[in-house]
């Protein structure tokens, strides 16, 4: 399986969201890490960015700069467990997908631009977020993707 994880997972794991929240994240982590399955990573996007912005923000807060590492090591330096995409071009705007593109809004491009390039490149991608209106706007275009609580739950039974 291939996953293309939104924002959620850099608050969770930086704790935005809560003490039970980053620690559940950590698990799913640690879960796909197990696994046969990888994440999905476009350079230059906002996902990207914020990840390399983490370490700034929590410098002194050991306990996450200790999960971020984990992330680091196991995800992003791991081509096994991570799928990293050049930045897109604008070819991923147009053509078949471009009423996709136009039904979204902007800040989310990157997720569809990944799962484009995933699903081109012969993979089955699906998309974890938290955001109502992004889940609606791709399920009506048959787009596979899952919020974050539901799929990790049924992840972590597996």
């Amino acid at each position: 399986m291939v996953l293309i994880l939104d924002e959620w997972l850099f608050h969770d794991l930086g704790n935005d969201n809560g003490k039970e929240r980053q620690k559940e994240t950590f698990y799913f982590l640690l879960k796909i890490k197990e696994r046969d399955d990888k994440i999905v990573l476009i350079k230059n996007s906002k996902h990207w960015r914020k990840f390399w912005s983490f370490p700034e923000r929590f410098f002194k807060n050991l306990e996450i700069k200790k999960k971020m590492k984990v992330l680091k090591n196991s995800f992003f330096l791991d081509s096994n467990k991570t799928l990293i995409i050049e930045e897109l071009d604008d070819s991923h705007y147009l053509g078949d997908n471009i009423n996709i593109f136009k039904d979204m809004n902007p800040d989310d491009y990157y997720l569809l631009s990944a799962y484009i390039k995933v699903k081109d490149d012969g993979l089955n991608p699906i998309i974890i977020t938290t955001d109502n209106k992004l889940k609606q706007t791709l399920e009506k275009h048959q787009l596979n993707i899952e919020f974050r609580d539901e799929f990790i739950k049924n992840y972590m039974a597996q």
